[in-house]
């Protein structure tokens, strides 16, 4: 029964790092680990345990102010996932392109169930640069340039259920005034075959996203470039223009005839 119980802790346990790690990735900003006890509902001492534990393992960084950032280690998960994914290791070399040209952070998304989630990273190399960005994030696709970059292309059932997903909470009459309020901005996306974020998801973060297609016609995901708003000026201009040209080239990749038109 002791070992039992043990066994019982011992996967609590996991389950709890598994956890911390999701939070971490997801969140919007570097947390503390006084925001993931709260938000695990778990007493501050236990939380430190499995946080050091991650750190130690290098699962996980601290900086100076106490923030967790993902570690190293997870890019050895990220290139396992990036093995056994088609499309990343497929389109990976015009988001190398994009990065090798501009030097900012150039990921790939892909539209699933719903969510715009990030297949594939290619960190910066400026020194100021984003990171952070993780495999599997998804969410805010309504505030994310790579997510209005698809959701410019989708009908208005799917942009009304991405909204619900991400505003659970809301009632209906309030996800039909967000879709209201999105159609302009994603009428003006088709026009200029990109979204841009100018620090609408992050703070001193801007980003650039445009679209790209399967055979069918139908977007598949987004080819997207982040940098901090202080070179927001080079992502409007040259590195925007990167970004399309590939995400076209991937679409003709793809078998994509006409990659622009937008959805019936």
């Amino acid at each position: 029964m002791a070992n039992d119980a043990n066994q019982s802790g011992g996967l609590r346990t996991i389950e709890r790092a598994l956890r911390v790690l999701e939070i971490v990735a997801e969140a919007p900003s570097a947390p503390t680990v006084k925001d993931l006890a709260g938000i695990l509902n778990h007493n501050l001492s236990s939380t430190y345990n499995v946080v050091n534990t991650l750190i130690g393992a290098g699962y996980l960084t601290k900086d100076p102010t106490g923030n967790l950032r993902v570690g190293s280690r997870v890019a050895i998960l990220n290139r396992a996932l990036e093995r056994d994914n088609d499309y990343a290791r497929m389109l990976r070399p015009f988001v190398a392109g994009v990065s090798a040209s501009s030097g900012e952070t150039v990921y790939l998304t892909r539209f699933s169930g719903g969510r715009v989630a990030i297949e594939l990273v290619l960190e910066g190399r400026q020194s100021l640069r984003v990171t952070g960005l993780a495999v599997g994030f998804s969410g805010s696709e309504d505030h994310r340039a790579s997510g209005k970059a698809v959701m410019a292309y989708l009908s208005d059932p799917s942009i009304r259920s991405i909204l619900e997903l991400n505003h659970p909470l809301e009632r209906s009459r309030k996800i039909e005034e967000r879709l209201d309020e999105l159609r302009p901005v994603l009428g003006a996306i088709r026009d200029q075959g990109y979204a841009f974020d100018d620090e609408d998801f992050e703070e001193g973060i801007c980003c650039v996203a445009a679209p790209y297609f399967d055979i069918t016609g139908t977007v598949v995901g987004s080819l997207a470039a982040s940098g901090p708003a202080v070179r927001r000026a080079e992502l409007r201009g040259p590195i925007s223009d990167s970004v399309v040209a590939a995400a076209k080239k991937m679409s003709e990749a793809l078998g994509a005839e006409n990659p622009t038109s937008p959805p019936e």
